[in-house]
């Protein structure tokens, strides 16, 4: 099945240049053509082989969720500015007692499709092999973990209908006539350091916690009190950073164990399908950045180990990637949640 005018193939090509980066003419096709030839996948395709609106991957983890036999629960953690629920899925074992739990995050840019959509992906194989995948298993007695896979779901529901590189929220600026703040520099970490221009793509927006996505994570994350590791899931590089974005100067208290830990996940997902990932810290990786989740979890949620995985070397990512880069986030939480059972005597 064929979008008209634009075939899959040369839409993958588009893709694979990174969109907009090319002509402005190119670039108002892509917005208008792409989710629609995203979407024209073969129908014998699976789940996992294309991209899905945001209320089609929640029902298929809320159908998984319901045939888990007590696996998994549904999480609501908010809404959106436009009032969209902000949902995920609790994994635990029953009858076990985790002490402390692995959050995943997914689609705070909302262009880049490839977080939600591995998030999505690794979630369902955890809720549908917990009992069957020794690995899963082991890492479910000791930790709950909770997959949040789409935090911008007002934006990513606009790059599906209007444009495809949008990355904010969709909340109007007072003032202006640019709409929009940019999530992960909106957390209460070095906020008031970023961008002050609304029609920025990286505005912090008027205050910390402006967004009500920031919020809505932020309130989670401190009223569960218990998480130990976050992994923030995006695409647009290759690379897996620990606090601090803000400082090139400064590094965490437990900065040893952060390295370790991040270059066992780097490890891991290399080993899986022999991605090479850059490591370390993210001022040092990608350059500073302010009010971020990562930073902001760990300063003041008291999170021992926060990260930013960028999952993509691309801008705007081919479908046929959403597997195999699947199989690298699977092998980033396990290893993540192996190196800090260890290391914490868990």
């Amino acid at each position: 099945m064929a979008t008209p005018g634009v075939s899959r193939r040369r839409m993958l090509g588009w893709m694979a240049a990174g969109g907009v980066a090319g002509t402005a003419a190119m670039g108002t096709r892509l917005a208008a053509a792409a989710p629609a030839a995203e979407a024209a996948i073969e129908p014998q395709l699976q789940f996992g082989d294309r991209y899905h609106g945001s209320e089609e991957n929640w029902t298929h983890l809320k159908t998984l969720a319901g045939n888990s036999n007590g696996v998994a629960t549904e999480v609501n953690i908010g809404q959106t500015y436009e009032k969209r629920p902000l949902r995920g899925i609790s994994v635990k074992l029953p009858g076990a007692t985790p002490k402390n739990l692995i959050f995943v995050v997914g689609g705070q840019r909302a262009r880049e499709w490839i977080g939600p959509a591995v998030c999505v992906q690794v979630c369902a194989q955890f809720i549908t092999q917990a009992r069957s995948n020794s690995s899963i298993g082991n890492l479910l007695r000791t930790y709950e973990v909770v997959f949040v896979p789409i935090v911008n779901v007002d934006g990513y529901e606009y790059t599906r209908s209007t444009d495809r590189q949008w990355v904010k929220n969709r909340q109007p600026n007072s003032g202006s006539r640019c709409t929009g703040t940019h999530l992960n520099s909106n957390f209460d970490s070095s906020w008031g350091n970023g961008s002050k221009d609304p029609c920025s793509e990286e505005y912090q927006g008027p205050a910390a916690f402006s967004a009500p996505e920031a919020l809505a994570v932020a309130k989670y994350v401190r009223a569960k009190g218990n998480v130990i590791g976050l992994l923030d899931v995006g695409g647009e590089g290759l690379s897996v950073a620990h606090p601090y974005a803000y400082s090139a100067n400064k590094l965490p208290a437990n900065a040893d164990r952060q390295d370790k830990a991040v270059k066992e996940m780097a490890a891991a997902m290399a080993a899986a399908r022999g991605t090479s990932y850059s490591h370390g810290p993210a001022a040092k990786l990608g350059g500073q950045r302010h009010g971020t989740l990562r930073d902001w979890a760990y300063d003041t949620a008291k999170v021992r180990y926060t990260y930013e995985l960028r999952m993509s070397g691309e801008i705007l990512t081919p479908p046929e990637h959403i597997r195999p880069t699947s199989e690298e986030l699977y092998s980033a939480v396990v290893a993540l949640g192996n190196v800090v059972k260890k290391m914490e005597s868990l």
